[in-house]
Formats: C-alpha cells, sequence, structure tokens
C-alpha cells in the first residue's frame, strides 16, 4: 500500500499507524511505550513491528515502528524519527528538497514533497507529478484547473478536481525544485460552468465527420463507421 510519512527531526522514534499494518504480520505488544508531543494527550504505542519500506518502486528497507491506533491525529501514515534518520545516515537538503538514505545498495534519494507551510507545493526538477491542494475555502465544491504556467517552466494540466480528493498534476521542466504558492494556481468551481452530457453515439457520429476516410481501404472503412 502507498502511504504518506512525515520526517521528524525532534522524534525519538519512528510509528505507524496500525491500519496500514497487515494483520497477519508478528508484532511485540510488550514492547509499548509513552508517546507525547503529537497531540494534546499522551499515548501508549501498541508495540512494535519491523516492517518494509519500498522507495521509488525498487529499493526496499526495513526499520522497525511502533505502532499506533489509526485516530492518533497527524497529517500521514506514520513517522519517520532519530531512529530512522541515524540508522539509515539520513541527508536532508533543505534546497533541493530530497532525503538521502545511505542503504545497503548505495545512496537513496527520496523527494521530499512538502514542507510544514501547507501554503506552498514542493514540485522536484525535470517531473511530472500529482499533489494534493490544501483547499480549505473550497472544500465543499469540485474545481476546474485551466491549462497554465504557475512558474517559469513549471505548468498545471487542465482538469477537474473532487472536493473530497482536491490533487493536481504538475510539469517541473526545469532542472530546480519549484516551491509553488498555491495562491499561484487559479481555479473556479465547477457550477460556474454550464455541463452537457453526450451520448456514446452522438460523439461518435461526430469523430467521424471530422475523420478523413478517402485514402481508406473498404474494407477498414466500413469497420470505423459501422
Amino acid at each position: 500500500k502507498k502511504c504518506s510519512l512525515l520526517v521528524d527531526t525532534g522524534a525519538d522514534i519512528s510509528i505507524f499507524k496500525k491500519g496500514l499494518i497487515n494483520p497477519n504480520q508478528i508484532y511485540y505488544p510488550s514492547n509499548k511505550c509513552l508517546i507525547k508531543g503529537i497531540s494534546s494527550h499522551t499515548n501508549n504505542s501498541l508495540g512494535t513491528t519491523t516492517t518494509t519500506l519500498v522507495f521509488n518502486d525498487d529499493i526496499s528497507i526495513s526499520h522497525t515502528f511502533h505502532i499506533v491506533d489509526d485516530k492518533l491525529s497527524f497529517e500521514a501514515d506514520g513517522i519517520l524519527g532519530l531512529d530512522f534518520l541515524a540508522q539509515f545516515r539520513a541527508h536532508l537538503d533543505y534546497d533541493a528538497w530530497i532525503m538521502t538514505l545511505q542503504t545497503s545498495n548505495g545512496p537513496l534519494e527520496i523527494p521530499i514533497e512538502s514542507g510544514p507551510d501547507k501554503n506552498f507545493l514542493i514540485i522536484p526538477p525535470r517531473c511530472e507529478i500529482m499533489r494534493a491542494l490544501h483547499l480549505t475555502a473550497y472544500n465543499t465544491q469540485d474545481l476546474v484547473i485551466e491549462q497554465q504556467e504557475v512558474s517559469p517552466g513549471v505548468f498545471t494540466a487542465a482538469s477537474i478536481i473532487s472536493s473530497e480528493q482536491p490533487v493536481v498534476r504538475i510539469l517541473n521542466t526545469t532542472s530546480k525544485v519549484a516551491k509553488i504558492p498555491i495562491e499561484n494556481i487559479s481555479f473556479q468551481p465547477l457550477n460556474n460552468f454550464n455541463i452537457y452530457s453526450v451520448s456514446n453515439i452522438e460523439r461518435t457520429h461526430k469523430i467521424q465527420e471530422k475523420v478523413d476516410l478517402s485514402n481508406t481501404p473498404e474494407f477498414a472503412k466500413e469497420q470505423l463507421t459501422s
């Protein structure tokens, strides 16, 4: 399963919410500890388990995490604390927004998706990527985002985004990390537009009218127009 992880240099331990742990996975309920600082209350972990994380689709590393209840409130599935960062000799590059881990297969570079400032999007260089938007003012409306250049060399794709999961596709054509203010992205509520329903048959006929079949063999014409 895909998950999001917070990097917290102020946390002594690494934690994972139990909802993403395989129910059949071995864990040790006797290895509990008190967790402070995440919420206003002190919480007990449910134990520990050693699990494998896969980064960049092909590099696997294992680490022991404390398991916590899914109700514990923080905006991620887990936290990478000092124990993890020390084990893999993590280096955080705040200019390039990349975390580098030292693994048995060599250095592993992981793009950092966002920083503590929710008003900005962090886009790695030379990539096309999806990013979640924090749009509290529009959290009940679907939105339309037009194709636009939000920063020199950085573009958004034209799309309709859901109020339940507002995600935008962004292309960074530059060789540098782009830090994009969300206010730079123009969008409008979907209900500002007239929405028309077109049947598949009508759409097919319109496409056929625009296709030049003059040089198409007869047997192919029949297949294309039937």
